[in-house]
């Protein structure tokens, strides 16, 4: 399938960062949005963002229009999400509106539910006392998602997520979180997007997730490998990069003193 041509434009229009090339297909949005998130890189976070609203405006009925809107309002809210829980929620409430209009577009569109649920799901997080109405529709969406493509890797990696976050007294697993990491990360190694709008992103995330699980098990060895085969992929992960360092940091003083 062709790479939808409505999202075609001029990238002098739009964009000021030397990195786009002259027109941005809507494929290239699950790329170029994860680049950002990765680089915590705002400014162009914001201006894909605005850039895929006024796109879904002009194209109401195209459904990754309107799930890379939710996708890129979603990273917002992870940017926000230390520092304004407020600005994050306003993100989020975007990205759910979003990611439910892509829903209704193709109700048998998992990538949508599954990031969908985790929206609520990173709401709840926010908001803890919000788990009483949204626990629910985080469940449903995230259910929904795995009932219709339980191999899809960014299914499994939400569906960790959910997993390993909540509270075994409602439900969490952080044991079945880490597996479903593992799940998603074997599926990565051999995905190939269906359509050529469909969305790749996450493989790199999956190993800072599952690299998180293992440091919380104080396993700091695993953790390091999968935060070093996060940056092989995107050598620009800020994240990743910090927590390597961090455990690199930490090992050094733990041999330093066990020399003393």
């Amino acid at each position: 399938m062709k790479s939808s041509a409505i999202f075609l434009f001029s990238a002098t229009a739009l964009f000021a960062a030397p990195a786009f090339t002259d027109t941005l297909a809507l494929g290239d949005m699950s790329h170029e949005i994860e680049a950002a998130s990765h680089a915590a890189d705002l400014a162009t976070l914001d201006k894909l963002q605005r850039s895929l609203l006024a796109a879904s405006k002009q194209a109401p009925t195209d459904k990754y229009l309107a799930y890379y809107l939710g996708y890129a309002d979603y990273y917002l809210a992870d940017y926000y999400a230390d520092s304004d829980a407020s600005k994050a929620t306003d993100c989020l409430h975007d990205a759910e509106s979003a990611l439910e209009a892509a829903v209704k577009l193709d109700p048998d569109f998992a990538e949508a539910d599954a990031l969908l649920g985790n929206s609520y799901g990173f709401e709840i997080g926010l908001h803890p006392y919000k788990g009483m109405w949204l626990g629910a529709k985080s469940a449903k969406y995230l259910g929904t998602a795995m009932s219709l493509s339980p191999h899809d890797p960014r299914v499994l990696m939400m569906q960790g997520v959910n997993d390993y976050s909540t509270p075994a007294s409602f439900g969490g697993d952080k044991k079945k979180g880490l597996q479903e990491y593992s799940q998603a990360l074997t599926e990565f190694g051999s995905y190939k997007a269906a359509e050529a709008d469909a969305p790749t992103w996450g493989h790199a995330e999956a190993y800072v997730l599952r690299g998180d699980a293992e440091a919380d098990a104080k396993d700091d060895q695993a953790a390091a490998k999968d935060y070093q085969a996060a940056l092989g992929l995107d050598p620009n992960y800020k994240l990743a990069a910090l927590k390597l360092g961090k455990l690199t940091a930490a090992a050094s003083q733990h041999a330093a003193l066990s020399t003393k």
